[in-house]
C-alpha cells in the first residue's frame, strides 16, 4: 500500500501456513525464502494441485511443509531465474558469513586490505590461503572502514545483517528504506537500525551504486570519521563456476553428479576483490542470491512429486525452452529411476 499507493480496500492479508477455503478451490501460503513477503501459492480443487513458487530460493523446508509434503503436484510453475548448470552459486548462508569474515578482519587488522590487494595481483589460490592462514588473531588500530552492501528496494537484508552482528555495528537505511523496512515489522532488523550515518558503520545503497567510482564518491561525504571503504555487490549473476567444473560443460552433467558434488562451497578465502579496487576502496562482486541456484532447482525438483513443469522465467525464445525442458526431462526420468529424495524434517540443507 506504502508503494504502490494501493487502497487499503482493495488489500486482503493473508495468513501464512493456512489453508483457505475460496468457493471451489483452497489456497495456502508458505513462505518462498526469498525477500520479505514473497511467497509460494499452493492452489488446490478436488481435481488438481497447482504450486507457483513465484521468485523463490528452494529449500528443504519447502518438500517438508505439511501441505506439500508427500503430495502430488499436477503442475509446478517455476523460478527458473538461474536454470543454467553455470549457476549452481553457494548457499546463502556461507556468502554472508565470508563477507562478515571479510569484514571483521578488515576492521581488526591494518595490514589485512594490503595483502588481499597483493593476492589480487598474485592470481595464485594457493598463495592466497597461506596469506589469510598467516593473519594474525591480535586487534590492531586500524582506520575506520565504511562497508556498504547493495540492496533493491527490498531484498539483501540478510547480508547487511549477518555483517552488523559480526563486527557489532549499526545499519544506516535512507528515509525511504526505513519506511519501506518499518512496513516488515522485523524486531532483528529494526534494532539494528539508525537514522544517523555515522553511526551505522554498514550502509545499504543501491545495487547500482557499488563500483569503484561511485565508492570513492561516497567515502568522500563521511570523511574523515571513515577513512576506507568497502562495498558489495551481492547477486548469483556475478558467479563464476570453479576451473574444473567449466563455464560452459560440454557435456551436459548427470543429476546425480549436480547433486552429489556441486556444492560450491564458499569462505572468505575465496573472496578476491573486483577490477578497479584499491587498499582504500575496495569493492567485491557476490554470488549471493535470493534465488534458487541451479542445484537448489535440482534437489527441489527430485524431491517432490510433480506432474509437468511450467517455466516462469527465460521463456522468450524456443531455444532457451527447450534447454530448460532438457533439464525438466532429466528430473523426471531421475525421480522415476530412483525414486524421490528423501529430505529429513529440519534439514535446512541440500
Amino acid at each position: 500500500m506504502q508503494q504502490l499507493r494501493v487502497s487499503p480496500e482493495f488489500v486482503v492479508m493473508l495468513p501464512l501456513n493456512e489453508r483457505l477455503e475460496l468457493g471451489k478451490f483452497a489456497v495456502t501460503l508458505i513462505d518462498a525464502n526469498h525477500c520479505p513477503g514473497s511467497v509460494l501459492f499452493l492452489f488446490e480443487t478436488p481435481r488438481q494441485r497447482i504450486l507457483h513458487t513465484g521468485d523463490f530460493r528452494a529449500s528443504p523446508a519447502h518438500i517438508t511443509h505439511p501441505s506439500i509434503r508427500n503430495k502430488h503436484i499436477d503442475s509446478l510453475y517455476l523460478d527458473t531465474t538461474y536454470l543454467s548448470p553455470k549457476y549452481a552459486f553457494p548457499h546463502q548462508a556461507d556468502v554472508v558469513d565470508a563477507c562478515a569474515e571479510v569484514c571483521h578482519k578488515l576492521t581488526h587488522d591494518g595490514d589485512f586490505a594490503r595483502r588481499v590487494m597483493s593476492r589480487k595481483s598474485e592470481g595464485n589460490q594457493g598463495l592466497m590461503k597461506k596469506l589469510l592462514a598467516s593473519i594474525t588473531k591480535q586487534d590492531v588500530a586500524v582506520g575506520k572502514w565504511l562497508i556498504i552492501v547493495g540492496t533493491y528496494s527490498i531484498g539483501k537484508e540478510r547480508m547487511a545483517i549477518g555483517i552488523a552482528k559480526k563486527i557489532g555495528a549499526k545499519i544506516f537505511a535512507p528515509p525511504n528504506k526505513r519506511r519501506i523496512y518499518t512496513c516488515l515489522q522485523d524486531p532483528v532488523l529494526d534494532a539494528l537500525l539508525t537514522s544517523d550515518p555515522l553511526e551505522g558503520q554498514v550502509h545499504l545503497v543501491s545495487l547500482q551504486e557499488i563500483r569503484p567510482d561511485t565508492l570513492s564518491a561516497y567515502l568522500d561525504h563521511f570523511k574523515p570519521h571513515y577513512s576506507s571503504i568497502v562495498g558489495f555487490r551481492p547477486t548469483g549473476w556475478t558467479y563464476k563456476p570453479p576451473v574444473a567444473r567449466g563455464a560452459t560443460p560440454k557435456a551436459t552433467p548427470s543429476v546425480e553428479t549436480v547433486i552429489n558434488t556441486w556444492h560450491s562451497p564458499f569462505s572468505e578465502s575465496d573472496m578476491v576483490p573486483s577490477r578497479g579496487s584499491t587498499e582504500t576502496v575496495m569493492y567485491y562482486d557476490i554470488p549471493y542470491s535470493e534465488h534458487s541456484s541451479f542445484r537448489d532447482l535440482t534437489c527441489f525438483c527430485t524431491s517432490l512429486q510433480i506432474g509437468r513443469v511450467i517455466p516462469t522465467v527465460n521463456v522468450g525464445t524456443q531455444a532457451s525452452r527447450d534447454q530448460m525442458r532438457v533439464w525438466f526431462d532429466k528430473w523426471g526420468t531421475e525421480r522415476r529411476r530412483l525414486g524421490l529424495r528423501k529430505v529429513a524434517d529440519g534439514q535446512t540443507r541440500w
